[in-house]
């Protein structure tokens, strides 16, 4: 049950029987913040119920850590398994020692900027999922607060340090399968505008069955000198199968059983060490590629800066299936790597590009500028004669795309294709059907041309699937029978094209005329005056 301000003048009885109790106070009316904590207390006092399956708080500035002590001491006592504390801003927080002893608790999630005063012995023997957030924690608490849980699975950890104090992040667990790790450097300097810089802090990662990592932090974008001692704690852990890195200086070791590999980094940064890095994941499947706009408080900016690798990483050659780049310009130095994923990509399935911009947008673009300029008929006429000529240019030359070094003529005319379909039919099927039927007809009308589009698109799609598989059937993919090749099935979608473009003159030219005009109602009741 969850918990808000429009309910704090209920007795507290109300609430004796329920199991999962969720109270947001980030929601409560200006003068409330007595009343919430009253009503908190109350819900606990009046709470009978042997078992607390969840206890979960959302508090905003006010909130007294000694009532937060008491509430999560008796959801402790009451076998809780799983609890959410969210605070802000940040509060010195005293957490009560049970509640890392509880043999019941199964999640514990501590989000915010706290300090936690720390002591005594930790030993959580059920705990499976642990995130948590520090600010300038000691040695004391990293280097025990992370290895006493026999069954962890899922940590992440987020902490601000500062950068005078080496502090040692002790991680050992024999269950752990996802650790996301962020970390930020903190100092007053005022040749540090960011407020971040390098630390001298320490982590140490013993997870045998580790599969998923991620690293966020503010400083690997210095000199390699400085991030070396961070991707040391990569050095134990190359068993991972999925990785998200969010930095731009890369020194790995081999990881032989990576088969998702997700990097971020600025638009200004450079990623001169991505060539590197695919050479350390030989079985790689799925690459991201993500760049983020550089903070405008940064004034200096670094070229993307790709250099292909004198040996081409086996992952090209052999495992990688899926590229995705997002937040990319389209500049020289980001389509010369584009161009080299597509000549070396063997097992390349699909290349995708967040911003497609050769392929959607423009031709509704243009559609949307030009439709009543140049009409609805010409359009039409234009978007499928050039689809027909560009499946043609596919198809009939077919085995000349084939080869690696015409991929790129190859993506450029399938890119056309999709700009005339976008700038074509595809937009004008949508808008001519909604104009040229008589009003008594219209939606009628509509709705049968909109069904039969949609049948086509289900046809299309399926079909082409099908009759796109080797001739052969040995070649031909799992479970699908024999089909007639790719090059044979480009040309029959070109006279289907073809096709569209016969019938699209006979269809009436609406621009220009208003709905009664195109549908004859004028002229229906002109007849009686004569």
């Amino acid at each position: 049950m969850h918990l808000e301000p429009a309910s704090y003048r209920q007795d507290g009885r109300t609430y004796g029987n329920v199991s999962n109790l969720d109270f947001d106070e980030l929601l409560r009316p200006h003068g409330y913040r007595a009343s919430f904590m009253s009503f908190v207390d109350h819900v606990l006092r009046f709470h009978n119920f042997p078992c607390i399956k969840t206890f979960r708080e959302k508090g905003y500035v006010g909130i007294h850590v000694s009532r937060l002590h008491t509430w999560i001491s008796v959801a402790i006592d009451r076998c809780v398994q799983e609890i959410d504390i969210e605070s802000y801003p940040f509060q010195y927080l005293s957490l009560p020692s049970k509640l890392f002893t509880s043999k019941t608790l199964v999640s514990l999630k501590l989000f915010s900027d706290l300090e936690i005063d720390f002591s005594g012995s930790v030993y959580l023997p059920n705990l499976k999922v642990l995130h948590i957030s520090l600010h300038y924690p000691g040695n004391d608490l990293t280097q025990q607060l992370f290895s006493s849980y026999p069954l962890l699975e899922d940590l992440h950890i987020r902490a601000n340090v500062k950068n005078d104090e080496e502090i040692i992040f002790n991680v050992c667990s024999p269950a752990l399968n996802k650790l996301e790790f962020r970390l930020g450097v903190f100092v007053d300097d005022e040749y540090f505008q960011r407020g971040v810089m390098y630390s001298e802090s320490k982590a140490v990662v013993n997870a045998p069955l580790l599969e998923d990592l991620t690293i966020a932090d503010d400083y690997l974008a210095g000199k390699k000198q400085d991030a070396d001692p961070l991707f040391m704690i990569l050095e134990g852990i190359t068993s991972v199968k999925f990785l998200t890195l969010a930095a731009t200086t890369m020194g790995l070791p081999l990881f032989p059983n990576l088969a998702y590999l997700e990097l971020h980094g600025h638009i200004g940064y450079s990623w001169r060490r991505l060539p590197d890095l695919l050479c350390n994941v030989p079985n790689l499947v799925t690459l991201v590629l993500a760049k983020e706009p550089t903070p405008e408080h940064e004034k200096w900016i670094q070229n993307f800066r790709w250099t292909e690798p004198q040996e081409t990483p086996t992952c090209l050659l052999s495992h990688l299936e899926t590229i995705s780049m997002t937040g990319f310009k389209g500049k020289d130095d980001e389509l010369d790597l584009l161009k080299y994923f597509l000549k070396y990509g063997k097992a390349l399935e699909k290349s995708a590009n967040a911003h497609r911009p050769l392929q959607h947008r423009p031709g509704y673009w243009f559609t949307v500028a030009l439709i009543d300029r140049m009409g609805r008929f010409a359009i039409q006429i234009l978007g499928f004669s050039m689809m027909t000529i560009f499946m043609f240019a596919l198809s009939i030359p077919y085995t000349h795309w084939t080869h690696p070094d015409n991929r790129i003529g190859f993506v450029a005319t399938y890119s056309l294709t999709f700009f005339f379909a976008n700038f074509g039919p595809n937009a004008t099927t949508f808008v001519v059907p909604a104009e040229i039927f008589p009003a008594r007809l219209r939606s009628t009308c509509h709705g049968i041309s909109a069904a039969s589009g949609k049948l086509g698109v289900i046809v299309g799609a399926f079909g082409f699937l099908y009759l796109a598989q080797n001739q052969d059937k040995a070649e031909a993919d799992a479970g699908y029978h024999a089909g007639i090749g790719v090059r044979k099935s480009l040309i029959d979608l070109g006279v289907i094209n073809f096709l569209g473009t016969l019938f699209t003159f006979l269809v009436p030219e609406s621009k220009g005329k208003s709905l009664e005009e195109m549908s004859g109602e004028n002229e229906e009741l002109e007849e009686p005056d004569q």
